[in-house]
């Protein structure tokens, strides 16, 4: 699957590790298992890559309990434009070609038997071998903002997700949390920005508002500074400046 930190096909691995897409998939694909969990139906979608992947919820008495993906396939002889230029300015070779060549192809118009195999499996799997569903509901919110925390939630959509009312996930979760829902979610963004900010000093704020979920820069510096009580860029300084000092020694 592309995205991640593992793609289990070699033009996956060449995006990744010869045109710098590792990030761009990642975050793509940290997107869909929410899209599947919010409208608890099949889905295909088409990933940077030019590949298509295919996704299904798995719900066990009427909740859901998780998503099933399977890898990308192509649709086409053919790898996106944009990413076969790319490859041949930097190796002029057809390495990236072969290896798309070799993902699984299905015609467009098989793609509603692809989703019907998909959630004929999934189905045959949840009635052989029951999941063990926690009873608990904002354990498994805590759980998908901590593995997409670059997404962000609706109050009423995480209720849907969990078949609560949002007065009840409201209050069970600040309960649990000490923190409102959407005080969690933001606090938890920000962390991962400082933590981005601390492991890739020289990434700027745009690129790290962009990986923790913010599309305007600007915005993120106004939440950044309202909960930080400076703006970003001060942290980003102060990096650097420990950094200059820290190889001056």
């Amino acid at each position: 699957m592309i995205g991640g930190e593992r793609p289990n096909c070699n033009y996956c691995k060449y995006l990744h590790d010869y045109l710098d897409a590792r990030e761009q998939c990642k975050a793509f694909d940290a997107h869909k298992p929410m899209e599947v969990a919010r409208k608890k139906e099949p889905i295909t979608y088409g990933c940077p890559g030019g590949l298509t992947g295919a996704a299904a919820p798995v719900i066990i008495n009427s909740r859901l309990s998780g998503v099933v993906s399977i890898s990308q396939f192509r649709q086409t002889d053919k790898m996106p434009r944009d990413i076969a230029t790319r490859w041949n300015k930097k190796f002029h070779d057809d390495r990236l070609e072969k290896a798309f060549l070799e993902a699984p192809c299905y015609a467009p118009g098989t793609i509603p038997d692809v989703l019907g195999l998909l959630s004929m499996l999934v189905k045959c799997m949840s009635s052989q071998r029951p999941l063990d569903i926690s009873s608990d509901p904002v354990a498994f919110l805590l759980e998908c903002i901590a593995e997409h925390p670059e997404d962000t939630l609706t109050l009423k959509e995480a209720a849907a997700m969990v078949h609560r009312s949002t007065s009840s996930v409201a209050h069970e979760f600040r309960k649990t949390t000490g923190k409102s829902f959407r005080q969690f979610q933001i606090d938890r963004k920000l962390d991962l920005a400082d933590q981005c900010f601390k492991t890739d000093p020289i990434s700027s704020v745009s690129q790290v508002a962009a990986r923790v979920g913010y599309r305007d820069p600007l915005y993120f510096s106004r939440v950044y500074r309202k909960h930080r009580g400076y703006p970003p860029t001060a942290t980003v300084e102060r990096l650097r400046a420990d950094g200059s000092e820290g190889r001056t020694k």
